[in-house]
């Protein structure tokens, strides 16, 4: 099974009608040390932010929960100190660009909302009969838990669509 739209060089931008890439945080920094007294939620991503040379929004209905401890991290990356802010804040940030994210709190309908889907289609070779191509869909929703898996057996293809998780 090969993945279509893999995008090799020798294709021309102009083929592309869409992208499904996952989009990553490039820091300005690679690692930073941070030192918070008791933040409150937004001092705690500001300094995040601040600290890395990236810009956090917030969701609207975001609440600004209060912290009861201190927020002390040495030489992390971006993505250590996101993951330690969001495990005492119960928050999630998903990057909206390579420089912005946005801070939602950490549920099923907010991380719907906010992270990002992929889509990939994958083409079977001429020899795979439908009873394989609904195994191998079986086996994708089952091994990967993906609840978007679609079987097209004029084409011999798979697609599926699922949240990225870092």
């Amino acid at each position: 099974i090969a993945a279509t739209g893999s995008g090799t060089s020798q294709e021309s931008a102009q083929d592309a009608y869409a992208t499904s890439a996952p989009v990553e945080f490039r820091p300005q920094v690679e690692r930073a040390t941070l030192h918070l007294r008791r933040p409150n939620l937004r001092q705690l991503y500001q300094a995040i932010a601040d600290a890395y040379g990236i810009r956090l929004l917030y969701d609207r209905e975001l609440e600004d929960p209060a912290i009861v401890s201190n927020f002390n991290i040495e030489d992390a990356t971006l993505r250590e100190a996101l993951d330690a802010a969001e495990s005492i804040s119960a928050t999630f940030v998903a990057p909206l660009d390579e420089r912005t994210g946005i801070v939602a709190a950490d549920t099923v309908a907010k991380r719907g909302e906010y992270e990002r889907q992929v889509l990939a289609t994958f083409r079977a070779d001429a020899q795979t009969t439908p009873q394989q191509l609904t195994e191998i869909s079986t086996a994708l929703r089952t091994l990967l838990d993906l609840r978007r898996v679609t079987q097209d057996t004029r084409f011999n293809s798979i697609t599926v669509r699922g949240l990225t998780r870092q």
